[in-house]
C-alpha cells in the first residue's frame, strides 16, 4: 500500500470567503482520508510560527512551525508574510513516507481523489500533476461540500496539486519562491520536468475543484515581481536538466506541440522552443557527424 504524505499551509485570515475556502478544504481533505482503501495517507498542516489555525480537523498533524516568511529575504511596502514554499516542503524530509503531496489551500478533493492517486502510481509514476476544474462562488453561500464536489466545473490550464516522489525533492531548485502568488506552480512544475521521470500530467479528470471562476487571481504586483525574479534564476539552473522529450506535450506533433506551450500558462513557450531547438540542432549534429565519418571512412579505405 502506497504511503502519501498531504501537506498544505493554513493561514490566518480576516476574509470570511478565503478562511470558508480553507476550511472546506481541509474537510475534504478529511473526508478524502477516511474514504481510501488503497494508500496510507497522512495529512499535515505548516504554519508559521507567528500566526495560529485553530480548526484543524482531528485527523491532521502539524509540522514544525515555519520559521520565515518571503518577508525575510525581501522588502515591501505592504507586508504579506507569504511562506516559501523550499521551507514548506523541508518540513517532510523526514517523514515517513513515499510520495509527497502538496496542494495550495483553495482546491478541494474529491472523496476518491487518493485513491485515484495511489493507482496511477502503482503504473511506475514518479510524479503527477493534476490540473483543478473551477466551480462558481455561489457554492459558497451554503458551503455544503457535496454541492461543489458534485458541480463539473470548467477546466483550468494551470498546475496547483503535485504528486511527487520524496526522493526527489532535495533535487529541487525552489529558492526565493512563495506560496499564495504565481509562479509557484510554474517552479514546481519545471522542477518535476527537469528532475523526475516518468511523470502523468492529468488535464481533465474531476479529481479536485476550486471555488471561483478565474483563471488566475488577484495579483499583488510587488509580490508577483518577487516570484517572476525568483522564477528566471531558477529557470536558468534548470536549463542544462532540461530535455526536450521530458517536456509536457512532447508526444504531441510539433505544430500542436507549439500551440499547446503558447496557450498553457505554466509551460513557457520561450524556454521550450529554446529547449526544442537545442534537441534539434543535436540530432542535426549527430547526423552530420555520422555523414562526414562515413565519407572520411570511405576515402581512408580507398588508400
Amino acid at each position: 500500500m502506497v504511503k502519501l504524505t498531504h501537506i498544505v499551509n493554513p493561514y490566518e485570515t480576516k476574509n470570511p470567503e478565503a478562511l470558508k475556502i480553507q476550511e472546506l478544504t481541509l474537510r475534504s481533505m478529511s473526508e478524502a482520508q477516511k474514504f481510501t482503501q488503497n494508500a496510507e495517507v497522512k495529512l499535515y498542516a505548516a504554519v508559521h510560527k507567528n500566526e495560529t489555525y485553530a480548526e484543524l480537523p482531528d485527523n491532521f498533524k502539524q509540522t514544525l512551525p515555519i520559521e520565515r516568511s518571503v518577508l525575510d529575504i525581501a522588502t515591501f511596502e505592504k507586508k504579506i508574510p507569504f511562506p516559501l514554499i523550499e521551507d514548506i516542503l523541508k518540513l517532510i524530509w523526514n517523514i515517513d513516507c513515499e510520495y509527497v503531496i502538496y496542494t495550495n489551500m483553495d482546491i478541494i478533493l474529491q472523496p476518491y481523489f487518493y485513491d485515484f492517486v495511489s493507482n496511477e502510481l502503482d503504473k511506475g509514476y514518479e510524479a503527477l500533476l493534476i490540473n483543478r476544474r473551477r466551480v462558481s462562488l455561489k457554492h459558497l453561500k451554503n458551503s455544503e461540500l457535496p454541492e461543489i464536489l458534485a458541480d463539473p466545473g470548467k477546466y483550468h490550464p494551470g498546475y496547483d496539486c503535485f504528486v511527487i516522489k520524496k526522493t526527489y525533492l532535495q533535487q529541487f531548485l525552489l529558492k526565493d519562491i512563495c506560496v499564495g502568488i504565481p509562479f509557484i506552480g510554474v517552479c514546481l512544475a519545471h522542477n518535476i520536468f527537469s528532475f523526475v521521470k516518468p511523470y502523468k500530467i492529468i488535464s481533465h479528470h474531476h479529481l479536485t475543484a476550486h471555488v471561483g471562476l478565474q483563471v488566475m487571481g488577484g495579483i499583488l504586483k510587488p509580490y508577483y515581481k518577487h516570484n517572476y525574479a525568483a522564477f528566471q534564476k531558477i529557470r536558468s539552473q534548470l536549463k542544462p536538466h532540461l530535455k526536450r522529450e521530458n517536456l509536457p506535450f512532447s508526444e504531441l506533433p510539433f505544430y500542436k506541440r507549439i500551440l499547446s506551450w503558447g496557450l498553457n500558462p505554466s509551460t513557457p513557450i520561450l524556454l521550450n522552443m529554446e529547449i526544442e531547438g537545442k534537441g534539434l540542432f543535436n540530432k542535426l549534429y549527430f547526423f552530420w557527424n555520422e555523414l562526414r565519418f562515413k565519407i572520411l571512412e570511405r576515402v581512408s579505405s580507398s588508400n
